[in-house]
C-alpha cells in the first residue's frame, strides 16, 4: 500500500496542541521533529558520548514539524481531510502563544519505507506493574509475569509509546478488580490497545468504539492477533455526540470502566453524555489532555456531578479518573 505523508510546520510550543488535534482524530502515533529535543539530549549527555553522528548538527537546525502518514485509500483520504480542517481551525484561535505557520507539506511513501521507519524505534516497553507492549518482530528475553500486548504500527496508531496510552493503562491497573465480572468501553479506541490490555487482564465483555471505521477494523484485527476470543467483543463505528442510535447500540448504563483517551475539548463536550454508558460507581479514565487544559476538564466533569478520583501527569499529558 502507498501512503500520503503530511508534514505540518509549527513552533516547538505548538507541538502539544497539534498532538491533541491528532489524538482527537484517532491518530496517536506520529513523528515529531523538534530541534530543541536534540539540544536537551546533547547538552545533558554529551560528556558520556564516545561518538556523535555528524548528522546531529544538521538535525539541530531543522524547523519544528509534525509528520503523519495516511493510507492512500478512501478512509485515509477522509482522515487526511479531517486533520487538515482541524489544523486550519487552529489558525483562527488565540492560545496566547505563536503556533507558527501551520503550513502543510506533502510527500509519498510506500509500506516498506513506513514500516522500516517504525521498526527502528519500536521496541518492547513496560507500562506500569502489569503490561508489556511489543511489536510482533521483537522478543522479550527476560522472565516476567506481565500481560504482553502485541501491537504493530498501523494507520489507527496506538503503539503504547505515547504518554496518554501509558497513563490510561496505569490508571486501569489501579482500579481494576479481578474478582468482579466487569464490562469495559474503549471509546475512541484507535488501535484498540486499551481494550486489548483490559481483555488480557481478564475482562470478558468489551466494546470498542471509534468515529473512524479504519480504527475499529484495525482494533478487531489487533484483538485477533493477540489471541483474544472476539465473541464477547463488540466493534462499533460512529460519533456519540451526533448519533443517538449509536448510543443505544453501544448500550446505556452498562460499563464499569470507560476509556476516553481523546482530546480535552471533546471530553468537555462529552461530559454530559458519558454518564449514559456508566454503571453506578463506575469509572471513566480520561486522557489525551494537555496540562494547560487539565483544570477545564476537571471543572466540566465536576459540574456534571463526578468525583475526581486521581490525576496523573506524564510528559505534559494528563489522565484523570472520575467516578459517579
Amino acid at each position: 500500500m502507498n501512503w500520503k505523508k503530511l508534514k505540518i510546520y509549527c513552533t516547538p510550543e505548538a507541538v502539544e496542541i497539534l498532538s491533541a488535534v491528532l489524538l482527537d482524530n484517532g491518530i496517536t502515533g506520529f513523528i515529531i521533529n523538534d530541534p530543541n529535543t536534540i539540544d536537551e539530549i546533547y547538552n545533558a549527555e554529551h560528556s558520556h558520548w564516545a561518538y556523535i553522528d555528524d548528522n546531529l548538527e544538521d538535525y539541530k537546525s531543522i524547523d519544528t514539524s509534525v509528520e503523519i502518514y495516511f493510507p492512500e485509500d478512501q478512509q485515509g483520504r477522509e482522515s487526511l481531510l479531517n486533520v487538515q480542517s482541524a489544523v486550519n481551525s487552529l489558525k483562527t484561535q488565540d492560545f496566547g502563544f505563536d503556533l507558527g505557520s501551520l503550513e502543510f507539506e506533502y510527500d509519498e511513501a510506500d509500506d516498506k519505507l513506513w514500516l522500516n521507519d517504525w521498526k527502528k524505534y519500536f521496541k518492547p516497553i513496560k507500562i506500569g506493574e502489569t503490561f508489556y507492549i511489543k511489536p510482533s518482530w521483537e522478543t522479550i528475553d527476560e522472565k516476567h509475569d506481565r500481560y504482553v500486548i502485541e501491537m504493530d504500527p498501523a494507520n489507527s496508531f496506538g503503539s503504547g509509546t505515547h504518554a496518554t496510552t501509558q497513563l490510561c493503562l496505569e490508571a486501569f491497573e489501579k482500579i481494576y478488580d479481578k474478582s468482579k465480572n466487569i464490562t469495559v468501553l474503549d471509546l475512541g479506541c484507535g488501535s484498540g490497545i486499551l481494550g486489548i490490555g483490559a481483555a488480557l487482564s481478564g475482562v470478558k465483555n468489551i466494546t470498542f468504539a471509534d468515529i473512524d471505521l479504519h480504527c475499529t477494523q484495525t482494533a478487531k484485527e489487533n484483538a485477533i492477533n493477540n489471541n483474544l476470543n472476539i465473541d464477547n467483543l463488540r466493534f462499533v463505528c460512529g460519533n456519540i455526540l451526533t448519533n443517538n442510535n449509536l448510543i443505544e447500540e453501544i448500550g446505556t448504563k452498562k460499563y464499569d470502566i470507560v476509556f476516553a483517551n481523546i482530546m480535552a475539548e471533546i471530553l468537555i463536550e462529552m461530559s454530559p453524555v458519558l454518564e449514559k454508558f456508566l454503571k453506578e460507581k463506575g469509572y471513566i479514565i480520561l486522557s489525551g489532555i494537555i496540562t494547560q487544559r487539565l483544570e477545564a476538564v476537571k471543572a466540566a466533569f465536576t459540574n456534571e456531578g463526578y468525583d475526581i478520583i486521581s490525576v496523573d501527569i506524564k510528559d505534559d499529558w494528563c489522565a484523570v479518573v472520575v467516578q459517579k
